[in-house]
């Protein structure tokens, strides 16, 4: 692995992490009731919730991963655009 893809991928697993951290907040957040007393909230199942949207974060970040080096991505761009031009 080139170094600019390992920069890509700490950068990216950076990013994909703070997003899963903010998803297990908002999930905990939007799941307590409000006016219901600290000992009325299930905990168990908060944390339980809260985690699994934490994983479908990460698991959705996936699809943003994208270590192509800059020139991979014109050549596609290229070709795509040849492809077009083939077939308008």
């Amino acid at each position: 692995m080139k170094t600019a893809e390992k920069e890509k991928l700490k950068a990216w697993a950076i990013d994909a992490g703070v997003r899963a951290i903010k998803t297990v907040a908002q999930t905990a957040v939007a799941m307590i009731t409000v006016g219901q007393a600290v000992s009325e909230v299930s905990w168990v199942n908060i944390a339980s919730v809260s985690v699994v949207a934490g994983i479908a974060s990460l698991l959705t970040s996936v699809a943003t991963i994208d270590l192509r080096s800059e020139e991979d991505t014109e050549t596609d761009h290229d070709d795509e655009k040849e492809e077009d031009e083939n077939n308008g």
